[in-house]
């Protein structure tokens, strides 16, 4: 197969980089819109029902992770850094995690 040498990356002959002369300009409006984003975590497996711990999936929006931890922490008493949580989630959108 044919490799093309481009800006030190290397290219199959049937993907060519596009130039600005060879085709229109696109038109597009993109404007930061939270209520069409959406995030919804789903767990890697069910929680095992054994032992001593909860479990809560939070649904939130306008408040960061960590603004949600505190609130958690705050309720239940438990140190924010003995919670568990799958990442940080966007602020403005609407998202959902689970909460250890």
């Amino acid at each position: 197969m044919d490799i093309l040498k481009y800006q030190n990356t290397e290219l199959s002959s049937t993907f060519k980089p596009l130039s600005i002369s060879t085709h229109s300009g696109i038109s597009a409006h993109f404007s930061k819109n939270a209520d069409d984003f959406v995030v919804r975590e789903l767990p890697l497996y069910a929680p095992s029902k054994e032992g001593e711990h909860m479990m809560i999936h939070a649904q939130k929006k306008g408040l960061s992770t960590k603004e949600m931890l505190s609130a958690f922490s705050a309720f239940t008493g438990a140190k924010m850094r003995d919670i568990g949580y799958a990442g940080l989630k966007d602020k403005e959108g609407l998202t959902s995690q689970y909460i250890t």
